[in-house]
C-alpha cells in the first residue's frame, strides 16, 4: 500500500520524535523518572564499589599491618631467642673459665708431728670402752678442711688393742686419733718416722690395714702393709687438672724397735739411689713432685747438716717441694733456687702439730699454706702463693682441755690456764708465743744448693740412719751434736712423764 504524503516521516521529523518533541507530557515524565533512576542506580553501584575498594584496601592494610607485626614478633623472639642462647653460651663460658681458672689452683696444707702423749691419750678416754680425740684438731678443722689437700705427719704407728697403746716409750696411737684426724679433714697421712717400728710388724700392718679399710680416701705414705705395696713408694694424687707425686722418707728406724732386713719393705728409709729412681719415675707421671721427708735435729731451730744435704740432693733431682718433720720446733721456711734455675719450696720444720711438750718451742709449731697453680698453655705447675700460720698446743693443768689453735684465734686467758705453768718457769704468755711464732712467720731465700748428692752414708736398712751432727772429731760433741736418732727424747719431755 503506498503512503499518503501526510503519513510520510522525513529524517528531522523522526529525530524530533526521539528526542520527545512530539511526546506528551507523561511520557516525558516516564522518561525522566527512569533516568533518575538509573542515575540513583549509577551512584549505589560507584558507592558500593568505592565502599569494596575501601574495604578490600582496609583488609589489605590489615593483612600487611599482621604480617608486618608477625614479622617484627618473629624477628624479635629470633633477637631474643639468639639473644638468650647468646647469654647461655656467655654464662656456660664464663662458668667453664671459672671452674678452669679454679681447678688450675690448688691450696694445699701441711702440718707436723702428730704425737699423743700418756696425757693427751688420757684426755680423750670419755670411758673405758670409749675414746675420743675429736677434741685436739676442732679449732683447726675449718681450716684443714677449706684446703683443697691437707696432710699431717703421724709419728708412731696406730694400734688396735687400747693395751697396746702407749705416750712413751715404744709408742703406739689407738685407732680412735686416726678417725679423729680423718674427720678433721686430712686427706694424706705421712708415717714413715724414726718411730713408725715401735711397735713392730704388727704396728704397720694396723696402721696400713686401719687406712685401707677405715679410711680409703685418705692416702698413706711411707709404710706399707706389704711388698706389693713397698713397690709403689710413689704415689700420685689427681686433684682438680693436676697431678702431684707425693713420697715420704724416714732418716732412719730406732734400733730399739727391732728393725730388721726383713722388714725393710714395710718403711721408706731414705737413700739417694732409691730417692733418686722415685722422683724420676714421679716427674714422668705428675705435674708437681712433693717430698715429706723425716730428718733434722731434735729441738734445734736451725738445719743440720745432714737435712741440708739432703735438702740439696732433692733439689738437684728437680723436687718442688720439700715438707720436713722430726725437729719437734718450727725452722725456717722459703724458696730455694734450683740448678735448673726453677725453685723448690721447703718447709725446713713445722714442728710439733698435737703434743704434751713443756717447752714454749716444742708448743708452737705450724701450718705450711701454699697455692699451686697451672699454667694453662704450658701445663706447668708452679707454686704462686706461700705462707706459714703459727700454731700453739693448748693442754690446762689437769689435761681436759686439750687442743691445738690457731696462734691468731688464742687468748691470753687460754694462755693464763695453760699447764705448762706447773712444769717450768719459762714465760708462756700470748705475747711471748706470738714473739716465738713472729721469727718464723715469714720466708727467707735459702741459698741455692750446687751439690748433687750428699758425701754422707745412708743407712737404708736397720738402725737409727745417719746421725745429725756426728763427727769423727770428738771436739765436734758440743751443743749442735743434737742427733735426728735421739728423736725419742720427746717421749720424755712431755708434761706427763714429769708427773
Amino acid at each position: 500500500m503506498k503512503l499518503t504524503p501526510e503519513y510520510s516521516c522525513n529524517p528531522l521529523q523522526q529525530n524530533q520524535a526521539e528526542k520527545g518533541e512530539y511526546m506528551n507530557e507523561d511520557e516525558k515524565r516516564e522518561i525522566e523518572r527512569k533516568k533518575r533512576i538509573q542515575a540513583r542506580e549509577e551512584r549505589r553501584r560507584q558507592q558500593v564499589m568505592k565502599q569494596r575498594m575501601i574495604l578490600a584496601g582496609a583488609a589489605v592494610l590489615i593483612l600487611l599491618v599482621i604480617i608486618v607485626s608477625v614479622a617484627v614478633g618473629n624477628h624479635k623472639k629470633k633477637v631474643k631467642q639468639e639473644e638468650e642462647i647468646k647469654a647461655a653460651q656467655q654464662k656456660k663460658a664464663e662458668e667453664e673459665a671459672k671452674k678452669q681458672e679454679a681447678d688450675s689452683e690448688l691450696r694445699f696444707l701441711a702440718v707436723g708431728d702428730n704425737i699423743l702423749q700418756d696425757a693427751l691419750i688420757e684426755s680423750g678416754k670419755e670411758s673405758e670402752e670409749t675414746w675420743n680425740y675429736d677434741a685436739l684438731y676442732a679449732q683447726v678443722a675449718e681450716d684443714i678442711q677449706s684446703a683443697d689437700l691437707a696432710c699431717v705427719n703421724q709419728e708412731p704407728p696406730f694400734v688396735n688393742d687400747h693395751k697396746d697403746v702407749s705416750g712413751s716409750g715404744l709408742m703406739g696411737t689407738p685407732l680412735e686419733a686416726g678417725d679423729a684426724l680423718a674427720k678433721a679433714g686430712f686427706d694424706l697421712v705421712t708415717q714413715a718416722t724414726n718411730h713408725a717400728f715401735d711397735k713392730g710388724r704388727p704396728g704397720i700392718l694396723n696402721s696400713a690395714a686401719f687406712w685401707q679399710t677405715q679410711h680409703a680416701d685418705v692416702q698413706l705414705l711411707g709404710i706399707h702393709g706389704d711388698e706389693a705395696d713397698a713397690e709403689n713408694r710413689v704415689k700420685v694424687i689427681d686433684k682438680k687438672n693436676m697431678k702431684i707425686a707425693v713420697m715420704n722418707y724416714t732418716y732412719g728406724v730406732d734400733e730399739d724397735a727391732g728393725f730388721s732386713e726383713a722388714d725393710s719393705y714395710m718403711i721408706n728409709v731414705y737413700a739417694e739411689d732409691k730417692v733418686k729412681a722415685d722422683v724420676e719415675k714421679a716427674k714422668g707421671e705428675a705435674d708437681f713432685v712433693m717430698v715429706f721427708l723425716h730428718a733434722g735435729a731434735e729441738y734445734s731451730e736451725e738445719f743440720s747438716d745432714t737435712a741440708k744435704q739432703r735438702i740439696d740432693f732433692l733439689a738437684a733431682q728437680g723436687v718442688d717441694a720439700v715438707i720436713c718433720s722430726n725437729p719437734h720446733v718450727l725452722q725456717a721456711y722459703g724458696m730455694m733456687p734450683r740448678q735448673d734455675g726453677k725453685n723448690m719450696l721447703v718447709y725446713s720444720s713445722l714442728g710439733n702439730f698435737v703434743s704434751a711438750d713443756d717447752q714454749i718451742k716444742g708448743l708452737v709449731g705450724g701450718m705450711a699454706d701454699f697455692t699451686l697453680k697451672k699454667d694453662g698453655k704450658t701445663g706447668e705447675v708452679t707454686v704462686s702463693d706461700y705462707k706459714m700460720t703459727p700454731l700453739v698446743m693448748h693442754y690446762d693443768s689437769e689435761k681436759k682441755n686439750c687442743a691445738v689453735y690457731k696462734v691468731s684465734d688464742y687468748t691470753e686467758e687460754l694462755a693464763k690456764e695453760h699447764g705448762i705453768h706447773r712444769q717450768t718457769e719459762e714465760t708462756f704468755t700470748l705475747d711471748s708465743i706470738k714473739e716465738h711464732a713472729a721469727k718464723y712467720e715469714s720466708p727467707q731465700a735459702f741459698p741455692a744448693s750446687e751439690q748433687s748428692g750428699s758425701d754422707a752414708p745412708e743407712t737404708e736398712v736397720k738402725g737409727k740412719g745417719v746421725s745429725d751432727g756426728e763427727s769423727d772429731d770428738p771436739e765436734d760433741s758440743g751443743s749442735d751434736t743434737k742427733k735426728e736418732n735421739t728423736d725419742k727424747k720427746e717421749s720424755t719431755s712431755g708434761v706427763e712423764n714429769r708427773a
